[in-house]
């Protein structure tokens, strides 16, 4: 019986391990970035055009760019998501924010998060309905 138990504890430590060892080591996927700040389900097929991030580690500035290529199927199911959200019609409105490289279309959805006061600190999300793109971006200057 204390041999049995013995076993059991090591074999439930092996997978305690391995599951620390899992969540400390890899970091989310840019779906699971995008979908974190958009609060979208994305589709598992979407198609990954760019990922870049660049962190300082002195003090947590930084940038991270995510775009994707939708397809007609994808950009209906997110456009319905974002209407159901708190997004609003592109063009963005917001004072201080004119991403034009981004997107240069009236017809899309965004979201904005200002993370500060000064307007530096934000996350954005562009849903642009006729390139079939989305766009996220985080940017702490």
């Amino acid at each position: 019986m204390k041999r049995k138990n013995i076993i059991l504890i090591i074999v439930i430590s092996f997978f305690v391990f391995a599951f620390l060892v899992k969540c400390l080591f890899s970091s989310p996927t840019p779906i699971e970035y995008a979908e974190k700040q958009s609060g979208l389900n994305l589709p598992t097929e979407i198609k990954l055009v760019k990922f870049t991030q660049n962190w300082k580690n002195t003090n947590g500035n930084g940038m991270r760019y995510i775009e994707f290529n939708l397809t007609l199927e994808q950009v209906k199911e997110l456009q319905s998501q974002c209407l159901k959200k708190p997004y609003k019609n592109l063009p963005i409105k917001e004072n201080g924010f004119n991403p034009s490289s981004l997107s240069r279309s009236d017809e899309g959805y965004y979201k904005i998060n200002l993370l500060s006061k000064n307007n530096f600190d934000f996350e954005l999300t562009v849903l642009d309905i006729s390139t079939r793109k989305l766009f996220l971006i985080v940017d702490i200057p």
